[in-house]
């Protein structure tokens, strides 16, 4: 590629040679017929024949037209050589870019050849490291081989168990058998003795409830008591009295104890619960008495810091914050109050949109003071500015970048004069482009920009 730019450049070249020599040739012809021209003017008049002026004329038509000729091709070779010109510059792209390449390629080579140099080193770590490789290797298939024998030993160490086992296992199948067996005998005893003792507890339970002796009392009584022959009739009095006395709740006392025993735990529960919500409260009451310590010191300083930035902004005047509502410091507003030379106090609505930002500006600078940050980002904060408040504005800005960094996005001559490193945002063809620059002398660029422009 590089060689074809440099053959159609010589060719550019060689038009434009050519061009240049017909230009000579048809300027010197333009400087020849305007000096026959101006002899014919300031020549006598000559007083022939009509036929001499006649040819004098036509020879004067023939060379006008010669010349408006000869001007058509020097305008048509300008032409010709402006496009050569154009082809040239072209082509010298061309010939960077090809060379550019090139120096890339040869960069590519002395890469690939460097790699090629160490390829024989790398090579022999390799190899030394499949030797080793295959060292180990040996030595695992070594311990597999041993490990394989002492699986195939426990293989049959283990079926030696198994057999063992499943003599076990019968002579248990026996066993369980003979405990199904008494098991079942022992269940039968157990439904006897269950059904005896359910009837003994029957007929406790209506000794107690119809006559109101105990099983002793009544084993000790069955020899000498005589029934009477009412005893029917008086039972079923008696029993008429107690039902119209109503039904005892004789699972009263297990509902009190239950109840009780859940009540306590609950009890429990909620003093837990209390003694959680005291502690949340008390870690609230500590937070915000150490966010009122804090805000109340910060917005000390930060009314030190104001007052001194302001006066120092505004030469002559006088600003102050201060809390719209004290008696609810967390729930409170800021008011700004100032006094701007030559006028009298008042709030910050009151004030033009430069003032007021250049005020807003102030305030934010006073808390960089009292909680320095490493960056900050200003977007079009000085759009509302003039001149002179713009180079406080900008002055401002140099005295924080010590201790911060800023990224300033603005339109304004005088902030980006004050800037050391520009950033300019470019859109072409719907892509956004950066172009930084870091200048030493913001000022003069600035002045020569101009002066070009």
């Amino acid at each position: 590629q590089r060689v074809a730019v440099e053959a159609e450049l010589a060719e550019h070249r060689e038009f434009s040679r050519t061009i240049q020599d017909e230009l000579k040739t048809t300027l010197a012809q333009r400087d020849r017929l305007a000096r026959e021209l101006a002899q014919l003017a300031a020549g006598p008049v000559d007083d022939g024949p009509a036929e001499r002026a006649q040819d004098l004329e036509q020879q004067r038509d023939a060379l006008l037209r010669e010349h408006a000729g000869r001007t058509a091709d020097a305008e048509q070779a300008d032409s010709r050589m402006r496009e050569a010109d154009a082809r040239c510059q072209h082509a010298r792209a061309q010939l960077e870019l090809a060379q550019r390449r090139l120096r890339e390629a040869e960069e590519d080579v002395r890469i690939r050849q460097d790699r090629k140099a160490n390829i024989g080193p790398l090579r022999n770590r390799l190899t030394a490291e499949i030797a080793a490789d295959e060292a180990r290797l040996t030595e695992s298939e070594a311990a597999i081989a041993a490990l394989s024998a002492r699986v195939q030993e426990l293989a049959e160490q283990r079926q030696a168990v198994a057999e063992a086992m499943q003599g076990r296992e019968a002579e248990l199948a026996t066993m369980r058998e003979n405990v199904r067996v008494l098991s079942a005998g022992n269940q039968a005893q157990e439904i006897a003795r269950a059904r005896a003792e359910s009837k003994r507890v029957n007929a406790r339970t209506r000794l107690f409830e119809e006559y109101g002796i105990g099983e002793s009392a009544a084993l000790a009584q069955a020899d000498t008591v005589v029934i009477p022959d009412d005893a029917q009739s008086v039972t079923n009095r008696l029993r008429r009295e107690i039902r119209a006395m109503g039904e005892v709740n004789l699972g009263a006392i297990d509902a009190f104890e239950r109840l009780s025993g859940r009540f306590a735990e609950m009890d429990a529960q909620r003093a837990d619960v209390q003694e959680g919500i005291d502690q949340v409260e008390e870690a609230i009451r500590e937070l915000d008495q150490l966010t009122r310590d804090r805000f109340l010191t910060t917005l000390a300083a930060a009314q030190v810091e104001f007052a001194k930035l302001f006066e120092k902004v505004f030469p002559g005047g006088e600003g102050s914050i201060a809390l719209s509502d004290p008696e609810h410091l967390l729930d409170s507003g800021i008011d700004i109050d100032v006094r701007l030379p030559g006028k009298r106090k008042q709030p910050l609505p009151l004030l033009s949109g430069g003032e007021r930002s250049l005020c807003a500006a102030t305030f934010l600078f006073a808390l960089l003071r009292v909680k320095p940050s490493p960056l900050v980002v200003l977007d079009e904060v000085d759009a509302p500015l003039d001149g002179r408040n713009v180079e406080r504005f900008a002055a401002l800005i140099q005295e924080f970048t010590s201790q911060t960094q800023f990224i300033v996005i603005t339109h304004n001559p005088t902030t980006i004069e004050a800037a050391p490193m520009w950033v300019g945002v470019t859109m072409s063809e719907g892509v956004t482009t950066l172009v930084p620059a870091k200048l030493h002398d913001a000022k003069q660029f600035v002045a020569e920009f101009a002066a070009v422009g």
